[in-house]
C-alpha cells in the first residue's frame, strides 16, 4: 500500500505548474525578441532570457519537493536528487526545461493511476482534524492556486511583451529611413564624353545609384559620449562605352603605363548645388569596348532629403 503524501503536495504541484508556465512564457518572449529585434544594439531579448532563470530556479525547487514526495510515498521510484543533478548539468534554455516538465507529467500520471485503481484521490497527511477542517484546507489550497495561476503570470507576460514590442518599435522609429524616393542617377549633360588625342572616345552611358541608411549607436569612451546618429551612403556605378579609333597609337601610349581617366560623382540638389562628391578611375583596356566605375558617396542625415540626383562626368574632357 502506498504511503500518504504530505498535505503540502497539492500546493507544491500547483506552484510548480505556475512557475513552470511562467518560465515558458518568459523563455518564448525572450527568444522571440532576440531573433526578431531590429535594433543594432544588443537585443533586449537577451536580458529577458537571463530573467527566465528566476522562474526556472523556483520551478526546480518545487520539482524537487514534488518528486521527493512521490518517491517517499512509493509512487515513483527515482529519487529527487536527479532533479538537482539535471538542473546543474542541463542548459536551462534548452534541455533543462524537460526536468520540471517531466516531474509534472509524473505527478499527473500518478494521480490518474491512483484515481483509476481505487476510485479515490491520493491520500494525504491531514494537518487539521475533522472533515470540516480538511475541506477548509482544500478551499484554501484552491484559492492559493487561483492566485498563482491567474493575474501575476499573465500580467507579467503581457507587460514583458508590451515592453519588448514598444522598445523594438521605438528603436526602429528613432532610426528612420530618409532616403529620397525619387533619387536617380544620370550622366552629366556637359561632361559625359572624353577623347584622347582624337584616337579614343569614351562616353558615360548610364549611372545607377542606391541609398542605404547607416545607423550608429551611442558610443561612450571615457568621459566623451557620442550620441546615436544616421548617415546615408550612396553606392553609385557609371557605365562607360568607348571606342579605340587608332589601335597602333593605343599600343604605343600604353607601352609603359595604363590609360586612365577620372570620373567625378556628385550628389546634387534640385537647384544644382553639390552636396557630396567622390571619384573613380576608369581604365581603357584593349579588346574591350565598355566598362564600369563605382564609388560610394556619404551624405549626412540633415542633407539627404535635399539630394535629387547623382551625376557622373569626366574630370577632364580631353587628353
Amino acid at each position: 500500500m502506498n504511503n500518504p503524501l504530505p498535505s503540502s503536495y497539492s500546493d507544491d504541484v500547483g506552484r510548480l505548474r505556475a512557475w513552470f508556465y511562467t518560465y515558458l512564457v518568459v523563455l518564448v518572449i525572450g527568444f522571440y525578441a532576440t531573433f526578431t529585434s531590429r535594433s543594432p544594439e544588443s537585443s533586449p531579448g537577451l536580458y529577458v532570457l537571463l530573467l527566465a532563470i528566476v522562474p526556472y530556479a523556483v520551478s526546480i525547487v518545487y520539482a524537487y519537493r514534488v518528486q521527493r514526495a512521490l518517491n517517499v510515498a512509493g509512487l515513483y521510484r527515482h529519487g529527487a536528487w536527479q532533479v538537482v543533478v539535471g538542473a546543474l548539468i542541463f542548459n536551462p534554455f534548452f534541455i533543462g526545461l524537460l526536468i520540471p516538465a517531466s516531474v509534472l507529467w509524473v505527478a499527473g500520471r500518478a494521480t490518474r493511476q491512483t484515481d483509476t485503481a481505487g476510485g479515490t484521490r491520493i491520500p494525504t497527511v491531514a494537518t487539521e482534524e475533522g472533515e470540516g477542517a480538511r475541506m477548509g484546507n482544500v478551499r484554501r489550497t484552491s484559492s492559493g492556486l487561483g492566485r498563482l495561476l491567474s493575474p501575476p503570470v499573465y500580467i507579467l507576460a503581457f507587460l514583458l511583451l508590451v515592453m519588448l514590442v514598444g522598445y523594438d518599435l521605438l528603436a526602429h522609429r528613432s532610426q528612420p529611413d530618409l532616403c529620397p524616393a525619387s533619387l536617380r542617377g544620370e550622366p552629366s549633360s556637359s561632361e559625359s564624353g572624353i577623347q584622347w588625342s582624337n584616337k579614343i572616345e569614351a562616353t558615360i552611358t548610364r549611372v545607377a545609384v542606391e541609398c542605404i541608411p547607416i545607423h550608429a549607436s551611442d558610443v561612450t569612451e571615457g568621459t566623451n559620449k557620442q550620441s546615436a546618429s544616421t548617415s546615408y551612403q550612396l553606392p553609385t556605378t557609371a557605365n562607360v562605352a568607348y571606342k579605340i579609333v587608332d589601335s597602333l597609337w593605343f599600343k604605343r601610349a600604353t607601352a609603359y603605363t595604363d590609360l586612365n581617366a577620372t570620373i567625378v560623382f556628385e550628389a546634387v540638389s534640385a537647384s544644382g548645388v553639390v552636396l557630396a562628391s567622390g571619384y573613380g578611375q576608369f581604365k581603357v583596356v584593349d579588346g574591350n569596348n565598355s566598362g564600369t566605375v563605382s564609388t560610394t558617396l556619404t551624405v549626412p542625415e540633415p542633407m539627404i532629403g535635399r539630394v535629387s540626383a547623382v551625376r557622373a562626368g569626366w574630370q577632364y574632357g580631353r587628353f
